[in-house]
């Protein structure tokens, strides 16, 4: 495995959710929501805040297990209420390193008696198997929350 990728990558992931469209459109913007569902397992969510509209800003801050600071920020590019969702990323490292950034597009499609919602991650460097585990993560927690 390579820790660094010579060409940008995407990552798909998708689950289907037992709960309406817009709930969980609304989920993905509500910061205190977000503090509960969002993120990798054995991470400690610290605080988040959401400016819920086109050009807002957004952070994410966590505690890894082995107890380093996490933040994750950027801006919200594009809003369609109860159908989509997109947002440039940025990881900022304990030294205030700002690393590439990425684009997460998130979709919300009805399915039977729930909504399938698919998170396609672009422009990822490295470690995308860390972006596939941490969005199947946090879909997971989502759906336990939307019950």
């Amino acid at each position: 495995m390579t820790d660094t990728q010579t060409q940008p990558t995407e990552v798909t992931v998708s689950r289907v959710i037992a709960a309406p469209a817009g709930k969980l459109y609304s989920l993905f913007l509500d910061p205190k929501a977000m503090m509960t569902w969002f993120g990798m397992d054995g991470y400690t969510n610290l605080d988040c805040a959401v400016d819920a509209r086109v050009g807002g800003a957004w952070h994410m801050q966590s505690r890894a297990p082995d107890g380093s600071l996490s933040r994750m920020e950027g801006e919200i590019t594009r809003l369609d209420p109860g159908r989509r969702i997109v947002q440039l990323w940025r990881h900022v490292g304990a030294e205030g390193a700002v690393g590439n950034q990425t684009e997460a597009d998130i979709s919300f499609t009805p399915s039977g008696a729930g909504t399938e919602v698919t998170v396609v991650h672009r422009r990822i460097l490295n470690v995308p198997e860390l972006f596939a585990a941490g969005w199947q993560q946090s879909l997971n927690r989502l759906a336990d929350m939307a019950d």
